[in-house]
């Protein structure tokens, strides 16, 4: 695992924690994580990371998008 991705893990279960912590501390129940609600929750950030990564990524669908993509690398390659 590269550091990124330990370090988003680091802190979603730093927040999961905390929340966790200021509702014990304000009286009310925690939040209840048994194996079908973590099974869920998981579900829930891996599709909303997928959800991020496909919109972030240059998605070349069309063809003159790849020959642009094509002519870009091109252009990058004789920058360096």
């Amino acid at each position: 695992m590269d550091g990124k991705k330990g370090a988003i893990i680091r802190i979603a279960v730093l927040v999961i924690t905390t929340v966790n912590a200021v509702l014990t501390a304000s009286g009310k129940n925690p939040i209840p994580f048994d194996e079908n609600a973590f099974t869920e929750c998981l579900a829930y950030i891996i599709n909303g990371v997928c959800a991020v990564w496909a919109w972030w990524k240059n998605n070349n669908i069309t063809a003159n998008a790849q020959h642009a993509q094509k002519v870009l690398d091109r252009l990058n390659r004789e920058k360096k």
